[in-house]
């Protein structure tokens, strides 16, 4: 049934800011037919733009305008919702307010719900609409060139007349809604705010309900898009994406259906062709490859000279990829984008040539491209046109070049030949095949064109029977470029223009830039466009790489660079050369090779020196140094002219042959059916596959355009769902098939047991509904009380047998009593009845026992012959045989009762990105977990195989700890877990106590073989929580660990759990690291949430990624494997039994643990395995899963004081997870901490160590991303986050994921932060920014300077200055090591808030003794180059002075990485050259003497305060020793030259009593200093706000 519309309609406009654009739109909505049927709502909503609202008030007076205005800015979704009030009976329009609308655009856009009462909005098509976008769907376009909004809006209306199509959701720039929807969703949520994502999330919310939304496709209105909101779009959008994508997850994928089948193609075509058509000119077919360059810009120059001269139109067939080519329409905002497999090319290119009425082809270039291209001229029918670009005719390696890059000289034949072969082409041809094969096929073209005559002179040279015209190519204008005369900053600077290869020179300039930077005054390059290949780590400072570039910016880049000349280094003949094109106008010097072309474009041109093209290096260098500055000689040179064509005389010469044909008519229907068919029938692109490294090295280092784009396609790749993902359809197809058929071997092994179940229970109900009524409220009691009761009748039935025996030896005893007493008895007369009456009674009383017996006797057998044992029994056989089965399902069966669970919290942490990533993470996962060595030992199977060796544990008087072992039947696992545990507390002071629940089959230890531990055994059962309670009361260990029985403990779990007590402060309990059996995180400690609801944090992720890892404080840890100071369990009570059976006794006791003020620490290195729903099942709904549901409110209320600062289910989970820091550090360092290698390392572990004791949350990060070992595993043994490739691919990333979690962020060393702090800023403006100088580095390298006097290193201070000054300037904090550094900042930047964390040494307290040292070290890393000229200092004028002092006194050269050159000139001048060293206290404790010879430097050195905290005196330069407050010959000895620096050393190393004296005092020199205290005093200054 139709529903009736109203006669009016509302178009509602809110409006913000941007005036322009707010101009055109009501300019174009008043001029459009729209106000026949519509009242417009224009909403001020606080503009900040006073011309904006003065504006809107001009139109106020209109009775069909209301205007709406806004004290506050109330935000897109507000103003909406008022709007609509207004008149709450119509439909309406959401028209953004920088749109524009033609025409009867309302008319046709409603036309498509009049028919349907169903369609709850209906969107046009836009420019920028996401997927409602033309020409391109998904891209912000612009209008075609040439068009507007009404020309484009009036092709649509005719060629897609009345069409529309279904789409997943309506779009907010231009949205008609039909109020009965707007009403049945209640207007947009104002959860979002201001704006974006209100649409999506109201016609989500319709959708579900069954409405509709549709796509007018011959509707178009322009969309400029975010000019209200301006750069807070991009942080809108993402939020809202988190909201949309958590209340609709199935929304992500309705849309990535739609872009793949993309029902809107054809209308778009429809629309390219319409265009395409109204051409009146020629149409031509280019034939290029698609490397871009200078070839490509001829195309497009030639395309826009046939597009604007001739009014014609341009195709390009060039490569897609190896297997298929493409067709463009070139110089167009189109879709027409056709691709053709190779093995359709004929076929495809004869349909396309008639169907588009191509009148002539022309070649320009054949790399990439098939053989067969060759031939289309014949298949087509149609005359051709070749153009020379290089010599790719001649030498299929186009440029006359050797594998190595250098120009080859152009050998004969017989050369070529080898050449070819060692290098085979594409299309397999030798030299004389290849040459043969073009030379025939050119001579059937109409023209052969050369853009110079050089290029002619070489090609002919080869194939002398052609004839070829030289054509200098056309250029578009390069009036941009006149007259450059912007100076110079410094020094000479000459700039390489457009892309850099070895070809066009790229190793000649590293060496002669190599060459300059040695000479007086070395020369600057800079390289305007990208390298082919990485300049590489050992590139010369001195030259620059911009990156690619787009034409129009050029002119920008020669201004902001402000070269002295242009320089051209081609090593190979040169075709025509764009750059030169662009040198030449500038009116730059300009020094080039004779490289073809470009020598003869430069003949006879002022100011233009060409060089041969063998020229030395050095030639080339001499001649830069004296050309003469652009700046002297600009004001008297004539602007030079290159002599060329007009563009126009090129393309009306190049259309000559085709003059002014007729155009056929075109059949658009025919166009495109073979359009769709191409596009929905070719295979998908393959591209190159290239690695992430290379792509960096591309994107970064050449600043190559494609290469980022690709990156940025494989970012975003990454983040689409795991259906779009091509490297992991597979695996994931796979996992579906794999759950599939899991759970169809579910369904066919249960089918027969179900209905075997389902009959018994028919035949039950059949049998006796009273008896089976009867039975059931009999049966818990009779099973309860079955073990009880036949322990009862056996022993009343042994008691009764003794009472028989005994009456009866009785009565044999009475009996002969009567017998002897018979003469007395027959004369005692009187008394003869009454004995009778006595021996009857016997009789009868020994009756009654005997009947009473065999009543008992008959009641067991009636019990076990009753209906209810014989009706049971074929229930007890179904209940063995499914437990059978379901012991053979289990690991699927539980893989498929998880996943549900996976789901939500995956989805819960964020959204469907995050839930597609750990699909993957869980794909990748498991492949690795079949891995033999991926489960660290001991696994399940390990002591499932070893269930018949007997068990022993040894018992301890004294034990450490108790383990405690809850147990209620499945006694096979408990014998599981009590295997892996006895392997695991072998050697560990320990006792191991099992409780028995009162199971109806009692744990037999000695049956089990099982010895050594305490059993319990419940006399009724007590559940879980009160079992616990009550072993713990007989435990005895300091330390009390909770363990499941249903768990396996690998090795090492218990050591680690008791070693975290000892290594964090107030630690009251310790969780471990829980796994599935699949190797897969199980729970990696709990969060708990602000309804009492809780996650496994972790749960099915990868165990090893760095989130997993570290130890950290956590809400809770489960008890399946939990251990608590015994102590602190009595104090707090054990579990609260208000919790009783079981669930949610863990939780609410770490919430105690904490309230009495210790700590709940997850140790990652505490490994065990729980197989969880053993014990209890997964089911929540019934048994004693039920409790979980029931404790979790009782929970909620207990801790709601303590649960009022926990967030939301769900929200922030990453932050949850470390709820109690005090601060979150981020600290980024260029590499991996190696504390047994260098000092800085030292200095920062033992910082970062004071950190986490103050509560913070430390995460590290290596610039190179390294996580090796050792190192990380210390860093992760401190409560230090490590994150380490592969879970990230740099730092950037990491930052942009992650960095808006963190308080501070602390940037290590000037060439790291200069990277990231712009990005830091960017992800998290409200987080501190320390930078951590090291030392710095400017003045250790002004100070070598000083020493070597080699400008390179002048440049590098400078360099250094630079860098450290701009980052100081950005950062909130500047940490240095030492006072030195304070003063010189005071002076160089003044306004920086500077604080001094030297290093940190705990000093030895004992006296050190000088007898039995000897000898002397020097300790330092040799990555470090001050310590490098000091051995050399040393050895060559130190060492000889002192050994003449005190001979045969050995000196021992320490350190890692020691340059080979080093040690041997160590070992030549009889050093110790020992190098790295694991262990240095052995040395520290033998030797006499320390010495540091350090020249230059700066900050605090490491070596020295190491020897002085272990009593060791210190021998050093000035350098070496300052900043420390040292004295000289009171702390240490302290000379600069090498003479008294021997003296000194002989000195100290002689007499016994000023040693003594250095060795006390500079001990006593490093407190108040150097010690944990005075880190941890100015750390916490530093973090005063988060204290």
């Amino acid at each position: 049934m139709s529903e009736h519309l109203p006669t009016r309609i509302d178009i509602i406009v809110p409006v913000f800011s941007g005036e322009e654009a707010v101009r055109k739109c009501l300019d174009a909505l008043f001029a459009s037919d729209a106000l026949q049927l519509a009242d417009v709502i224009l909403v001020d909503d606080a503009s900040p733009e006073s011309v904006v609202s003065s504006y809107l008030r001009q139109w106020a007076d209109r009775p069909d305008v209301t205007l709406l205005v806004h004290e506050e800015n109330k935000g897109f979704v507000d103003s909406v919702n008022e709007a609509a009030r207004i008149h709450p009976d119509r439909d309406f329009v959401i028209l953004n307010a920088d749109t524009e609308v033609s025409s009867d655009w309302l008319q046709r856009l409603q036309a498509h719900a009049d028919g349907d009462s169903q369609v709850a909005t209906v969107t046009p098509i836009s420019n920028n609409a996401t997927i409602a976008s033309y020409p391109r769907m998904g891209m912000e376009n612009e209008l075609p060139r040439g068009m507007d909004t009404a020309t484009l809006d009036a092709i649509f209306s005719r060629v897609n007349e009345a069409e529309s199509v279904g789409m997943p959701t309506g779009i907010g720039f231009c949205m008609w809604v039909r109020r009965t929807a707007w009403a049945a969703a209640g207007g947009f949520d104002e959860t979002f705010g201001r704006g974006y994502g209100e649409e999506v999330d109201f016609c989500c919310k319709l959708a579900r309900d069954g409405w509709k939304h549709m796509l007018a496709t011959d509707v178009f209105v322009f969309h400029q898009g975010g000019v209200s909101f301006g750069e807070a779009a991009v942080e809108r959008k993402r939020l809202a994406q988190e909201i949309v994508d958590n209340r609709y997850p199935e929304f992500s994928e309705a849309v990535q259906s739609w872009i793949r089948e993309d029902p809107a193609m054809p209308h778009r075509l429809r629309v390219d062709f319409a265009r395409h058509n109204a051409r009146s000119g020629p149409r031509w077919l280019f034939v290029s490859h698609n490397y871009g360059g200078g070839v490509q810009q001829h195309i497009d120059d030639l395309a826009a000279l046939i597009r604007d001269e001739l009014d014609g139109s341009v195709w390009l067939l060039q490569p897609r990829d190896d297997a298929s080519v493409r067709l463009r329409w070139l110089d167009e905002s189109a879709d027409l984008d056709i691709p053709i497999p190779h093995d359709h090319l004929f076929q495809a290119a004869k349909l396309f040539v008639d169907h588009f009425g191509i009148q002539r082809l022309h070649f320009h270039h054949f790399a990439g491209l098939p053989q067969a291209v060759l031939k289309l001229p014949e298949h087509l029918g149609i005359p051709f046109d070749v153009t020379f670009h290089d010599f790719h005719s001649v030498c299929p390696q186009t440029h006359f070049i050797t594998r190595d890059g250098r120009f080859c000289g152009r050998p004969d034949q017989k050369a070529c030949g080898s050449c070819v072969a060692d290098r085979p082409n594409s299309w397999g041809l030798g030299i004389d095949k290849w040459r043969a094969l073009f030379e025939g096929w050119l001579k059937t073209a109409d023209r052969r064109i050369c853009p110079a005559e050089s290029v002619r002179d070489i090609v002919t040279e080869y194939f002398p029977s052609l004839s070829i015209e030289v054509w200098p190519h056309p250029e578009r204008s390069l009036k941009m470029f006149e007259r450059h005369l912007d100076r110079s900053l410094s020094r000479r600077k000459f700039a390489l223009i457009g892309g850099l290869s070895d070809v066009k020179g790229l190793h000649r300039l590293k060496q002669i830039a190599r060459n300059s930077l040695d000479s007086d005054a070395p020369i600057e390059f800079v390289v305007l466009g990208r390298t082919q290949a990485p300049l590489g780590a050992d590139a010369p400072s001195n030259i620059t790489v911009t990156g690619q570039f787009d034409y129009h910016d050029l002119a920008n880049l020669l201004a902001r660079e402000r070269p002295d000349g242009v320089l051209f280094l081609s090593v190979v003949p040169e075709t025509y050369n764009y750059a030169l094109s662009v040198a030449l106008v500038t009116n730059l010097p300009i020094i080039a090779l004779d490289a073809g072309a470009i020598g003869e474009r430069l003949r006879h041109v002022e100011s233009a020196t060409v060089l041969p093209l063998d020229a030395s290096n050095q030639v080339i260098l001499d001649t830069l140094e004296q050309s003469v500055s652009a700046y002297k000689i600009n004001a008297k040179l004539p602007k030079r002219i290159d002599p060329r064509t007009s563009p126009a005389d090129y393309v009306m010469a190049l259309n000559q042959p085709l003059g002014y044909p007729e155009i056929p008519e075109f059949e658009p229907s025919a166009q495109l059916d073979w359009a769709v068919t191409q596009k929905k029938s070719s295979p998908p692109l393959r591209p190159k596959e290239r690695s992430i490294s290379e792509l960096l090295e591309q994107s970064l280092d050449c600043g190559l355009v494609e290469a980022t784009a690709q990156l940025r396609a494989q970012a975003l790749q990454n983040e689409r769902q795991l259906s779009e993902r091509n490297a992991h359809v597979n695996a994931s197809e796979k996992e579906i098939n794999h759950l599939k058929k899991t759970i169809e071997a579910l369904r066919v092994a249960s089918e027969s047991e179900v209905n075997d179940l389902k009959k018994t229970i028919a035949d039950l109900q059949l049998a006796s509904e009273r008896e089976v009524n009867d039975l059931k409220k009999t049966i818990d009691a009779l099973k309860a009380a079955q073990t009880a009761e036949i322990h009862h009748l056996e022993s009343v039935i042994a008691e009764i047998a003794g009472l028989a025996q005994s009456r009866e030896a009785e009565l044999q005893s009475r009996e002969a009593e009567l017998q002897s007493r018979e003469a007395e008895l027959s004369a005692l007369g009187e008394k003869h009845s009454a004995l009778e009456q006595l021996h009857a009674q016997q009789r009868d009383y020994l009756a009654e026992r005997e009947r009473l017996i065999i009543t008992l006797a008959d009641r067991v057998r009636e019990f076990e012959t009753s209906t209810f044992w014989r009706m049971t029994a074929p229930a007890r056989a179904l209940v063995i045989s499914m437990r059978r089965i379901f012991a053979r399902l289990k690991r699927r069966y539980g893989l498929i009762m998880r996943l549900p669970v996976f789901i939500r919290y995956h989805y819960g942490v964020g959204g469907w990105r995050a839930l597609f990533q750990a699909i993957d993470r869980r794909l990748r996962w498991r492949r690795k977990s079949h891995s033999p060595t991926h489960m660290t030992a001991p696994a399940a199977l390990e002591h499932q195989a070893s269930l018949d060796s007997p068990i022993h544990f040894v018992s301890h008087s004294q034990p450490i700890v108790s383990i405690v072992v809850p147990t209620y039947g499945e006694h096979d696992v408990t014998r599981r877990c009590l295997a892996s545990l006895a392997a695991d507390t072998e050697g560990l002071a320990s006792e191991v106590i099992v409780i028995d629940d009162a199971f109806v089959e009692p744990f037999d230890p000695d049956s089990m073989h099982i010895a050594g531990l305490k059993l319990i055994r419940n006399e009724t059962n007590l559940g879980f929580l009160r079992s616990c309670n009550r072993a713990v009361t007989v435990a005895s260990g300091d330390f009390v660990l909770l363990l499941n029985n249903d768990t396996v403990v690998h090795s090492g779990a218990i050591s680690s759990l008791l070693a975290t007590f000892d290594q964090f402060d107030n630690v009251g309990a310790v969780c471990a690291q829980l796994r599935f059996e699949d190797g897969s995180l199980q729970e990696a400690g709990g969060i708990v949430w602000g309804d009492g609801s809780a996650w496994n944090w972790g749960r099915g992720e990868d165990p090893a990624d760095p989130r997993f890892c570290y130890p950290r404080d956590v809400d809770y840890g489960s008890a399946a494997a939990l251990m608590v100071r015994r102590s602190l369990w009595q104090d707090i009570g054990g579990f609260d039994e208000r919790f009783a059976p079981a669930y949610y006794e863990d939780t609410d006791f770490c919430f105690a643990v904490r309230r009495a003020g210790q700590r709940v620490v997850y140790q990652p290195r505490a490994v065990i395995t729980h197989f969880e729903g053993v014990s209890h099942g997964t089911d929540t709904g019934t048994g004693m899963k039920a409790y979980q549901v029931a404790n979790q409110a009782r929970f909620a209320e207990k801790w709601s004081g303590a649960l009022a600062d926990h967030r939301a289910n769900g929200v922030d989970p990453m932050l949850e997870r470390d709820r109690s820091a005090v601060a979150r550090v981020l600290w980024v360092e260029a590499c991996l901490l190696t504390p047994d290698q260098d000092s800085g390392s030292l200095r920062t572990i033992r910082l970062l160590r004071i950190l986490v004791r103050m509560g913070c949350k430390v995460t590290f990060v290596a610039d190179n991303l390294d996580g090796a070992e050792p190192y990380r595993s210390q860093l992760l043994s401190e409560g230090i986050e490590v994150i380490h490739a592969p879970y990230f691919s740099n730092v950037e990333a990491f930052l942009r994921r992650h960095g808006s979690e963190f308080d501070v962020v602390t940037l290590c060393r000037h060439y790291i932060a200069i990277q990231h702090i712009d990005t830091v800023r960017e992800v998290n403006p409200r987080a501190q920014i320390w930078f951590d100088t090291i030392d710095l580095h400017y003045l250790r390298l002004r100070r070598q300077y000083e020493l070597d006097g080699k400008k390179s290193t002048k440049k590098q201070a400078e360099l250094a200055h630079r860098e450290e000054m701009a980052v100081i300037g950005q950062a909130d904090v500047t940490v240095v090591v030492s006072e030195v550094e304070v003063d010189e900042l005071s002076r160089e930047a003044p306004a920086a808030r500077v604080i001094v964390v030297s290093n940190i040494h705990e000093v030895r307290e004992t006296e050190v003794k000088r007898v039995d040292r000897r000898g002397v070290m020097f300790v330092g890393g040799f990555q470090h180059p001050p310590n490098i000229d000091a051995v050399e200092y040393y050895a060559e004028q130190i060492w000889p002075l002192f050994r003449k002092l005190c001979p045969d006194v050995p000196t021992y050269i320490i350190g890692s990485r020691m340059p080979d050159r080093l040690r041997q000139m160590g070992v030549e001048h009889g050093l110790e050259m020992l190098g790295f060293v694991e262990d240095l206290m052995p040395y520290y404790d033998t030797c006499a003497l320390s010495i540091a010879p350090l020249r230059y430097g700066a900050g605090v050195k490491g070596k020295v305060n190491q020897a002085l905290s272990f009593g060791l005196p210190v021998v050093g330069t000035p350098v070496a020793l300052e900043g420390m407050g040292l004295i000289n010959r009171e702390h240490v000895l302290i000379e600069s030259e090498p003479e008294s620096f021997a003296a000194a050393m002989a000195e100290a190393y002689t007499d016994d009593g000023l040693w003594c004296q250095l060795s006390r005092n500079g001990r006593l020199s490093l407190e108040g200093r150097f010690t944990p205290k005075v880190a941890q005093d100015a750390l916490r200054s530093a973090l005063a706000d988060f204290f």
